[in-house]
């Protein structure tokens, strides 16, 4: 018992600088994004959508999955057994995709077509698109939490209400198929099209470093031969008074 109430009171402690540090920091970028209309720029926008849903898994997700562990009987009721975890996916599938499409803005920005990128990232089709990376998660998170159910749970001769997954009997093994769609639409997919826009970017930031090296090395080259052209001027004029 003692070893128990250690456990929980770790895990109590841990969690709650975890959500307080989250909360504070989510809430501080939203506040300096929207309050200060020079701040609200693509990249930024991108951003506080990003923080917004970690904000949304701070204040309704952890808390809830700590009520979970450290006691025996789900108090929630059946709503929030399927709302919680559907904030929980759902977020997570915003901050990778939103990471993808800030990732394509600045590999459009840094190529040379910035053009490209304030057109089709102006404030209006900025606003579609993060409503349809919501609106995409949302629709992707569901089969990992309709299937949620409030099921009596036996433990040491009691029975306890707790809040799991009872999956639909089907001709094939739907979990694991679930959980590889989500292993590629959460992370290797959109997590793929990041690192390959930054490696891109890379790539192409050190050939205009290299670039710029040249050109520089060829001014430094010009402003030589001209003020050694103008010694050895100096020095005829001088020699001819």
């Amino acid at each position: 018992e003692d070893d128990y109430t250690i456990r929980n009171l770790i895990v109590i402690i841990f969690y709650s600088i975890i959500v307080c540090v989250s909360f504070c920091g989510n809430l501080l970028v939203l506040r300096v994004i929207s309050g200060k209309r020079k701040m609200r720029t693509t990249t930024n926008l991108l951003i506080a959508s990003l923080a917004l849903a970690d904000f949304l898994t701070t204040t309704l997700n952890i808390p809830f999955n700590v009520t979970r562990f450290i006691t025996f009987n789900y108090p929630f009721g059946r709503v929030l057994c399927i709302l919680v975890p559907f904030i929980q996916v759902c977020c997570v599938y915003v901050s990778t995709f939103t990471m993808g499409v800030i990732a394509i803005h600045r590999f459009w920005t840094i190529v040379g077509t910035a053009s490209l990128a304030s057109k089709s990232l102006s404030p209006g089709r900025l606003a579609v698109i993060i409503v349809v990376v919501w609106l995409v998660a949302g629709v992707l998170a569901l089969p990992f939490s309709v299937f949620n159910r409030i099921v009596p749970t036996v433990y040491k001769n009691v029975t306890y209400d707790r809040c799991r997954v009872v999956y639909p009997k089907l001709n094939f093994d739907f979990p694991f198929w679930l959980s590889i769609e989500g292993f590629f639409t959460q992370y290797l997919i959109p997590l793929s099209i990041t690192c390959t826009l930054y490696i891109k970017i890379g790539f192409v930031v050190a050939k205009q470093g290299r670039i710029a090296g040249k050109a520089n090395d060829e001014r430094k080259k010009q402003h030589d031969d001209a003020r050694r052209r103008r010694i050895v001027m100096r020095t005829c004029v001088r020699n001819i008074a």
